[in-house]
């Protein structure tokens, strides 16, 4: 089996899921330490179905080192274990892991005259992709279907739930598998809701507020209450036949006054005007007298 050349320019042994590597035994696989320090893994970084292992070389030996071999022991699943890759220099990653896994690590530094012996194991690290619940819900309204679509990372895939201590507004439930809020709520109201995701790399918790609004009925617009229409009164004209109009009755009360004196209109002003003018006759008259 060839070794294959990685990104950073380190080489990788794929070795199938069911192979398993034996501890490492120098004398038994004739390699010959160097004089030198074992190298010592400082950090593990987290990937998907891989983890980049950072180390330090150790106390240089009298030979020189040609390269660093990686090899991945799964405390899980021992049979998924034993990936194994090299490189020639810190980090080194390690592919082929399986998500949801716990794995050690160990380094061991590589020369023409022989080989350290292996770091100390590293800590044991669950491989994948940390859980995240994205997403804020948007508002509702009463009696209208709504639906909404979280979005969901990590490696292993999260398993999703609502706390029973939050729960939806009524009318609404959550789908775990596609990680979706839907349904037709019945009730308007502000509901505090807490949704998980949960794997073997930690757990993390959405909280919002899903906010339902009333329905909207529509805008009742009022009846107008009707104006009250102006009365207008007019004078009586003369017909097209040259008859009179019917009078009102100030107008038949005037007409009924002057009937009971017997005479014409015009003969009633004529005789009116001459009394006037007598009554001032008179007084003048009697004015005149009392000065002489």
């Amino acid at each position: 089996m060839e070794p294959r050349v990685g990104d950073s320019g380190s080489s990788i042994w794929s070795l199938p899921a069911s192979a398993v590597i034996p501890a490492y035994d120098s004398a038994a696989s004739g390699e010959k330490p160097i004089s030198r320090a074992a190298p010592t893994v400082t950090s593990l970084t987290n990937g998907a179905g891989q983890v980049s292992v950072g180390f330090t070389p150790g106390t240089a030996g009298t030979n020189p080192t040609t390269g660093y071999r990686v090899i991945a022991t799964d405390v899980t699943d021992a049979a998924r274990g034993g990936q194994i890759a090299f490189g020639h220099g810190s980090p080194i990653t390690v592919p082929g892991l399986t998500n949801g896994d716990a794995y050690t690590f160990t380094v061991t530094a590589l020369a023409a005259g022989g080989n350290s012996v292996p770091s100390a194991p590293s800590n044991a690290l669950t491989v994948g992709v940390p859980p995240q619940l994205l997403g804020v819900p948007p508002s509702a309204v009463v009696d209208e279907q709504y639906a909404y679509s979280f979005t969901v990372v990590g490696l292993p895939a999260p398993t999703l739930a609502v706390n029973p201590g939050t729960p939806l507004p009524d009318g609404l439930t959550f789908d775990p598998t596609t990680a979706t809020i839907s349904g037709t709520p019945t009730s308007a109201g502000s509901t505090f809701v807490d949704i998980s995701a949960t794997s073997a790399l930690g757990q993390v918790q959405n909280t919002f507020t899903l906010v339902v609004n009333p329905a909207d009925r529509g805008t009742v617009t009022p009846t107008p209450t009707p104006s009250a229409t102006p009365t207008t009164t007019t004078s009586p004209t003369a017909t097209a036949s040259g008859t009179t109009p019917p009078m009102s009755s100030s107008q038949r009360a005037n007409s009924t006054g002057l009937a009971s004196t017997g005479m014409p209109v015009e003969t009633f002003v004529v005789v009116a005007a001459g009394l006037l003018m007598l009554g001032a006759l008179l007084v003048g008259t009697t004015r005149l007298r009392r000065r002489s």
